[in-house]
């Protein structure tokens, strides 16, 4: 019984009928109650691991509604200030390196072999240079932050392997824009503002 003490409230996915609902709930009330970001995401990483292992969303059907290589749907109630994002990596999608506007959030893994490269960008005149990169294979049950500053808020993710990838991704904000880094020649990023959205 996966059960965890959430803002001194008692809550578990495994007694709720929908683990999904369960989680977006407590996230929004924490949300509004002003709790800071990053103590948000202390007490919920139990919560998020627990989800990994049993979203109670039927990926298949999710799948089969686009044949694009990269795929992003909403799972959050949409009037909730944080986003629970749920993502498709078809073999050899991948990301542009991109910032998340300053939000914390976390990502893992569903299914599949997707790798989260994590990237230190420095600003260089007009550009960005990377100073430092770590790969991080993405592993079930093992979220992986998204933190405000330095490595933590800049990544780009890619399926290397054969099959397909899926991630679930949560955003203590409204994630509408990113800022991509694109290269623009001996070694240096290009920003770009990009506005998101999400497949129906």
């Amino acid at each position: 019984m996966r059960r965890v003490v959430f803002y001194e409230v008692m809550i578990s996915i495994d007694d709720h009928p929908s683990p999904l609902l369960a989680f977006d709930r407590a996230i929004a009330g924490q949300m509004r109650s002003g709790a800071p970001a990053t103590r948000i995401l202390s007490a919920s990483e139990t919560l998020f691991t627990a989800l990994l292992a049993s979203p109670g969303v039927d990926l298949d059907a999710y799948e089969s509604r686009s044949a694009n290589p990269y795929a992003r749907y909403l799972l959050s109630d949409p009037a909730h200030p944080h986003q629970l994002v749920l993502a498709f990596w078809r073999p050899g999608a991948d990301s542009p390196i991109h910032n998340h506007q300053g939000l914390a959030g976390m990502v893992g893994a569903l299914r599949g072999s997707v790798v989260e490269e994590k990237i230190e960008l420095r600003p260089e005149g007009s550009h960005f240079r990377a100073v430092r990169s770590e790969h991080r294979p993405m592993e079930p049950g093992r979220p992986s932050l998204i933190l405000p500053e330095g490595i933590e808020q800049v990544h780009r993710m890619y399926n290397p392997g054969r099959e397909l990838g899926v991630t679930m991704h949560l955003y203590l904000g409204r994630l509408e824009r990113i800022q991509r880094f694109l290269p623009a020649g001996d070694g240096l990023y290009r920003a770009e503002d990009r506005t998101l959205w999400f497949d129906s």
